[in-house]
């Protein structure tokens, strides 16, 4: 499965470019009780990864006054 994955999902690209910056590749593995237990941390695992949740805490706007630019001459 781990040698095989850039097939199933076309990650042709990102893998190369993830490459580029020479990682150090190495599988990680998991453990369950069960079968059905190993089945549900995999769906869990997937939908945090597919989409991931927003933070509980709302953004609020910054304040008009709150950054102010000036330019200086070099």
């Amino acid at each position: 499965v781990y040698d095989n994955k850039t097939k199933w999902h076309g990650s042709h690209g990102l893998y190369r470019f993830k490459n580029a910056f020479r990682p150090n590749w190495e599988p990680r593995f998991g453990a369950a009780p069960s079968v059905l237990s190993a089945s549900i941390a995999a769906y869990d695992v997937s939908n945090l990864i597919a989409a991931p949740k927003a933070p509980d805490v709302p953004l609020t706007p910054a304040k008009e006054d709150e950054f102010q630019f000036r330019t200086v001459a070099a």
